[in-house]
């Protein structure tokens, strides 16, 4: 694909994902059923490149700010049953392809089934199962509807061309919503959202929080400020990579959609963004650059980029910093430094000490098996009685490696960071390098707040860039290596980029 057939394709993509939303947002049932029909046929007729763009739609949906597009009524429920309806058709459509390109995922299965018997003596077992089923049949999706891709270029280019078009609307959908602060900063918004999910007490909590931070928090076009950073952060790292590895050059093209992505990222104030905004860098720098073969001239564009970057980081934020605390501002998350009287170390954990410790809590519950899938201690008495499906149940949790610990219990434990350990060591053995990559830097997203397991809520799209979007141009890498060995066959001249 070249640049024109790229860029062309991306615009008609934003402009389409922009348009379906706002027709969701005056005729949300119709026109989001029409969308999940859509879906479903093509997923059904093989056409894997549509039917994965409409299932990444209805994530990227569930996390749009509900000023721009309330999620009540038909929509919310579509945007949920949507991702499991399509996830069986691909199940039935692809799991007879001969295949080996797909991501080895088979290594979360005992973890999930442990999950089902913890579950089943924790603090609300209807929750945790309703949990377990949304899970596993988006994860399902993810998984068997990308296997293959490296065998389909129409199909991978449809799917590329969608995740740009997507990433455009986050990155300046969000810009656009800085000339209205009333959806920028929404703080109206999230304690609305929690009032009507979760009943007084809820938005009272998020009230709360919101407060004690002091500070209005930037969340664009998204429901909240630390959905947003770590969004851009997995979105920024397929891009990278894209560009990278796939493009194989820093493209004017790449470098506009990159270019806002750091400063929208600082203006979330998020602290987990940062820390997986580093890692992205190390991953696919690093490690990333090691394992896959890049032109001597393109390696040397990049790391000039880096090092010019870096310094006018420094310099700048050096500056702000002296000039009025910008950087202090932004690890206290207050905008008066002056009568904050915390240490610094304080005002740094203090926001997620409390979910640390109501996560241990869990875990001395049933410190073997644990309390359960996607619970606390007050799911039951905001849902546990509620008559017919629960569909949204909303649960904060803190770091990721906590949150296994008090939900499965030191079994849980050891069998999620088994799979952790399996997945990339087959992403590794099989050269899914940059799925690898994605992976790692997804996993540091949640350092924060655990949405690993939270397809119903930012979760879903960050799983669909980094895992869904991370194999794709794996798949895209494979194709290349593929043409290269038909080339050598025929005796003609090619290139391989994958070591």
């Amino acid at each position: 694909m070249n640049d024109k057939t790229l860029i062309r394709g991306s615009i008609k993509a934003a402009i389409l994902i922009a348009l379906l939303i706002l027709l969701c947002r005056f005729a949300s049932g119709a026109m989001s059923i029409v969308i999940m029909a859509l879906g479903c046929y093509w997923a059904m007729t093989y056409q894997t490149g549509k039917g994965l763009s409409c299932y990444a739609l209805f994530a990227f949906m569930v996390c749009l700010n509900s000023y721009l597009l309330p999620k009540s009524g038909a929509l919310g429920i579509v945007c949920r049953v949507a991702p499991v309806i399509m996830a069986a058709i691909f199940v039935l459509t692809n799991v007879a392809k001969r295949t080996q390109d797909r991501m080895p995922f088979h290594t979360l299965l005992p973890y999930l089934f442990f999950m089902t018997i913890s579950s089943a003596q924790g603090y609300c077992p209807k929750v945790s199962y309703l949990k377990l089923v949304n899970f596993l049949a988006f994860w399902v999706g993810i998984w068997i509807g990308t296997q293959g891709l490296s065998q389909s270029p129409k199909e991978a280019a449809t799917l590329r061309n969608f995740l740009f078009g997507l990433t455009i609307v986050l990155v300046y959908g969000s810009i656009v919503s800085l000339a209205f602060p009333g959806i920028s900063y929404a703080l109206d918004d999230e304690i609305s959202r929690a009032m009507q999910e979760a009943g007084l007490e809820a938005a009272a909590q998020v009230y709360s929080y919101r407060k004690a931070e002091r500070m209005g928090l930037f969340c664009g076009i998204t429901f909240q400020s630390q959905a947003l950073g770590p969004l851009l952060v997995c979105a920024a790292s397929w891009v990278m990579a894209d560009m990278l590895y796939v493009a194989r050059r820093i493209s004017s093209f790449h470098m506009a959609i990159l270019a806002p992505m750091p400063i929208l990222i600082f203006m979330t104030r998020s602290r987990t963004a940062l820390f997986s905004f580093l890692v992205a860098g190390i991953m696919l720098l690093l490690y990333a650059g090691k394992k896959i073969a890049l032109p001597n001239e393109v390696k040397a564009k990049v790391w000039k980029t880096v090092q010019a970057v870096l310094i006018l980081a420094i310099i700048f934020g050096g500056v702000l910093e002296l000039s009025n605390h910008t950087f202090t501002r932004w690890l206290r998350k207050v905008d008066n430094v002056a009568a904050d009287d915390r240490e610094l170390v304080q005002a740094v954990t203090e926001t997620r000490m409390g979910l640390i410790a109501r996560t241990m809590n869990e875990f001395h519950y049933n410190p073997l098996m644990g309390c359960g899938f996607q619970v606390d201690n007050t799911t039951q008495m905001f849902f546990g009685n509620s008559p017919g499906l629960v569909l949204s149940a909303p649960v904060e949790k803190g770091l990721l490696p906590v949150m296994v610990l008090g939900e499965g219990g030191i079994v849980g434990a050891f069998l999620f960071w088994g799979f952790i350990f399996a997945f990339c060591a087959s992403c590794a053995k099989r050269r899914y390098t940059i799925t690898l990559s994605l992976f790692v830097v997804f996993l540091a997203t949640n350092i924060g707040e655990a949405t690993f397991f939270s397809p119903g809520g930012v979760g879903g799209i960050e799983w669909v860039y980094a895992l869904g979007g991370g194999f794709l141009l794996d798949s895209i890498l494979l194709q290349q290596a593929r043409s290269y060995v038909h080339y050598f066959n025929t005796g003609r001249r090619g290139y391989i980029y994958v070591k």
